[in-house]
């Protein structure tokens, strides 16, 4: 997530393995955006791991991790739980379609006013 905007990337992962993390983040935001100047995650494995690490050295991101045990310091944690809840209302009993609704999960968090900065995050990030 764009710290200023608060625009949100939400990706379908079946793996959260360094290496997709790593790929998708280029594939999907530097390569569409550029490279950010910071990038905070939290201390996962993947976002600790060498590949991470090297990727982030590779392109001149700054990378922070929040701290351990205060995930509220990571925004990122708002928009999770916004997209929990928001699948939880779209999901069948069988729990298999849980990704076909990304697409629109995205553009209501994108085009909703955020609570901070009292503008859609659309309108921050793409002008």
């Amino acid at each position: 997530m764009d710290y200023f905007s608060k625009w949100a990337e939400i990706l379908p992962l079946k793996k959260a393995y360094a290496r997709v993390i790593a790929d998708n983040f280029f594939d999907n935001y530097v390569s569409r955006f550029g490279a950010p100047i910071k990038l905070m995650s939290d201390n996962g494995s993947q976002f600790i791991s060498d590949i991470f690490e090297n990727l982030s050295e590779l392109l001149g991101i700054r990378h922070v991790k929040t701290v351990v045990f205060r995930p509220q310091v990571n925004r990122t944690e708002r928009v999770k739980r916004d997209l929990v809840q928001m699948i939880g209302n779209y999901v069948n009993e069988q729990h298999d379609t849980w990704n076909q609704f990304l697409r629109e999960f995205a553009y209501s968090i994108r085009t909703s006013v955020n609570d901070t900065t009292r503008k859609p995050p659309a309108e921050l990030f793409l002008g």
